[in-house]
């Protein structure tokens, strides 16, 4: 496919390679299972970002799978994903992992998080928010991916007024 000089794609092409299939035929039976595949080719741009991805408030269905698909996706890209644990406690702690295919992979059907979530009252005080902006400033993160539901994107909403870095709520 051509893609145009003058667009924003041009600095990065990805090539999808279609999932395979594999099966057999038996009678009129057919017995079909999709195998996984991560086979994503790119060419990084040239400012890679670091990109920090964090799960807060109770557990929900299809957490594990945005955190996959930030991870794929970034990685596909040449970016580095980091994750954040425990939520906003592991953002004021200034904890995080840095998170790879090998980490994500086979995660999508479980339910809940492998990075956990916490709720964070400290978060909602002044000296809690402040302290959360200078973690953000030390972890260096060009953008910060929050997944949780009211409260958290609530949260996510004051830091990215704040502007230290891009934020994106996913409910």
């Amino acid at each position: 496919t051509q893609v145009p000089a003058n667009s924003v794609s041009t600095r990065l092409q990805v090539i999808f390679s279609p999932s395979p299939v594999i099966g057999e035929h038996e009678g009129n039976r057919s017995r079909f299972r999709p195998v996984e595949s991560d086979r994503i080719f790119y060419r990084p741009k040239e400012h890679n970002m670091r990109i920090g991805i964090l799960t807060s408030g109770g557990d929900a269905p299809g957490m594990n799978a945005a955190i996959r698909t930030v991870v794929v996706t970034g990685q596909s890209e040449g970016h580095e994903v980091v994750g954040i644990p425990n939520g906003y406690i592991g953002l004021l702690e200034g904890k995080s992992r840095s998170l790879d295919m090998t980490d994500v992979q086979g995660i999508s059907g479980f339910g809940g998080t492998i990075l956990g979530t916490a709720r964070s009252d400290k978060f909602r005080e002044a000296d809690g928010y402040k302290l959360a902006l200078q973690r953000l400033g030390e972890l260096k993160l060009d953008g910060l991916i929050v997944v949780g539901g009211n409260g958290s994107l609530t949260g996510a909403h004051q830091l990215a007024t704040a502007g230290i870095c891009q934020v994106i709520g996913v409910p």
